[in-house]
């Protein structure tokens, strides 16, 4: 997992492609290709 501070000045989490395609290895799905998607939410 990543923490970096974004343009916005705010803390981020991300997983890494490498940590996801295990855990979808782990249930017996071979990822094909990835595809960057940035999601921004706010806490309330």
């Amino acid at each position: 997992m990543i923490v970096s501070v974004m343009a916005l000045n705010a803390k981020t989490l991300a997983d890494t492609v490498e940590d996801l395609s295990e855990l979808f290895r782990a249930d017996e799905v071979e990822p094909v290709a990835w595809y960057g998607v940035g999601l921004f939410a706010a806490e309330a």
